[in-house]
């Protein structure tokens, strides 16, 4: 339950403005590594490029994730109900619904 607390606690920043860390051109980032690897795209030195269609990335990770579009890659398998995802991420939200009771949650009314 500690990792689903941590993931909505930084989620909430989002709502309530709890942003730490902004950039120059203002955008703001909940943490500073997010602005950090944001602050690449300004600097414009690290650019990676998808060889299928020219499409810039500024991470590495991203060029990587993107590729797994082109090959059909899904290398991240549920071991609940075997469904697959190109993205960690993805499988870890996946997991939840698995592990977690939840019940719809009317966003209104909490604002």
């Amino acid at each position: 339950m500690l990792h689903i607390k941590s993931k909505l606690t930084k989620h909430e920043k989002i709502h309530t403005g709890g942003r730490q860390c902004n950039c120059k051109c203002e955008k703001p980032f909940i943490n500073k590594s997010h602005l950090t690897s944001h602050k690449e795209i300004h600097i414009g030195e690290k650019v990676y490029v998808c060889d299928e269609h020219e499409r810039i990335f500024y991470q590495k990770s991203d060029l990587t994730m993107h590729q797994r579009i082109h090959t059909g890659e899904k290398g991240y398998g549920c071991h609940e109900c075997g469904k697959t995802f190109h993205q960690e991420s993805l499988l870890s939200g996946r997991e939840i619904i698995h592990t977690v009771d939840m019940e719809p949650v009317n966003i209104e009314s909490q604002l």
